[in-house]
């Protein structure tokens, strides 16, 4: 089982894990959202080199977040979530 509680919403259920509940997993969310936003209007030159790599280094903080997330109440990573500092 993994460590997320279910919430019904209508008449659709909403699984939330442990992570979303952070503040900074759901500000980087929103970083991601900026960041996507503002490499649209990059040269399209750019596309597979500079405008990738910052994309895809914003989605890494926030799957760096989520895998610090415990699994049947045991983390997948030491605790304290040690890649939250590369994340940020």
């Amino acid at each position: 089982m993994l460590s997320f509680k279910s919430r019904k919403i209508g008449k659709m259920k909403q699984h939330i894990f442990a992570f979303e509940k952070l503040e900074v997993w759901k500000k980087s969310k929103e970083l991601v959202k900026e960041v996507y936003k503002l490499t649209r209007s990059f040269p399209e030159e750019e596309k597979f080199g500079l405008t990738s790599q910052i994309r895809r280094s914003a989605v890494s903080v926030v799957a760096n977040i989520a895998e610090g997330d415990p699994v049947d109440g045991r983390p997948k990573i030491k605790p304290g979530l040690p890649l939250l500092p590369i994340a940020v």
